[in-house]
C-alpha cells in the first residue's frame, strides 16, 4: 500500500516547478562578450548573465521555497557542475550536472562553472531567454493569447540548420559569417546549446 502523505510529498516538487513555469518569467540578454578565433578574428554576442537570471527568478523562487544549489563534485574522478533544486517542504529534489574539464586556468575555469551555473538553471526550469524586443512582444503575447501562440512563434533552428550554416560559411570570410549568425539569431528560436555550438565553431574558424 503506498502512504498517501509519501505519494504527495513526491509530487510536491514538479508542482512547484510548474506554478513557476506558469510565471512565465522572460529574462533579457543583458551582457555582451566578445570571443578572439584562432585566426585572429573577434565576433560577439550577447547572453543573459547569471546575475541577471537570478534578480528576475529568486523571488518567486523563495515564494514557493524553493531553495537552488550549486556544488563541484567529483564522480569517478571527473568533476562535475552540480545544480539541486530542493523543494523547503517536502525536501524533495532534482539535479543537473555538467562535466567540467580541469586543466584550465584558475579564470577560464571560473567562466565554465558560471556558464554551466546559468545553463544548468535554465535547463531545469525551462526558462526564457529573449533575444530582442520582437522575443519580449511575443512571450507577452503568448501568455495572454495563447491560443493564438502558433502564429507568432520562430522556427527552431535545429541540427539540419546547423550543417547548412557550416558549409556555408567555407570561402566566407569572418565579417560574413558573424552577420549571417546574427540574422540565424534574429529569424530562428536558437535554444542556449545550439548558441554555444554556434559560437564554438565560430571560435574555432
Amino acid at each position: 500500500m503506498t502512504d498517501s502523505t509519501t505519494t504527495t510529498q513526491q509530487s510536491s516538487l514538479k508542482k512547484k516547478i510548474f506554478e513557476f513555469q506558469k510565471m512565465w518569467i522572460v529574462i533579457w540578454r543583458n551582457a555582451t562578450a566578445e570571443i578572439q578565433t584562432k585566426s585572429w578574428g573577434k565576433f560577439s554576442y550577447k547572453y543573459s548573465s547569471f546575475d541577471e537570471i537570478w534578480e528576475k527568478i529568486s523571488p518567486k523562487l523563495n515564494e514557493l521555497q524553493l531553495l537552488v544549489t550549486h556544488s563541484v563534485q567529483d564522480y569517478w574522478g571527473n568533476l562535475y557542475l552540480e545544480t539541486t533544486i530542493t523543494d523547503m517542504e517536502s525536501t524533495e529534489s532534482t539535479t543537473s550536472m555538467i562535466p567540467i574539464t580541469s586543466d584550465q586556468t584558475p579564470q577560464t575555469l571560473w567562466s565554465a562553472i558560471t556558464y554551466f551555473k546559468r545553463y544548468n538553471t535554465c535547463a531545469i526550469l525551462n526558462l526564457i531567454i529573449a533575444w530582442e524586443d520582437d522575443d519580449w512582444a511575443a512571450a507577452e503575447k503568448q501568455r495572454t493569447q495563447r491560443c493564438n501562440a502558433q502564429a507568432t512563434a520562430k522556427p527552431q533552428f535545429l541540427d539540419a540548420n546547423f550543417e547548412k550554416f557550416k558549409q556555408w560559411t567555407k570561402w566566407k570570410d569572418l565579417e560574413q559569417i558573424t552577420i549571417k549568425k546574427d540574422e540565424i539569431l534574429a529569424k530562428y528560436t536558437v535554444s542556449e546549446e545550439m548558441c554555444k555550438k554556434l559560437d564554438d565553431f565560430l571560435f574555432n574558424l
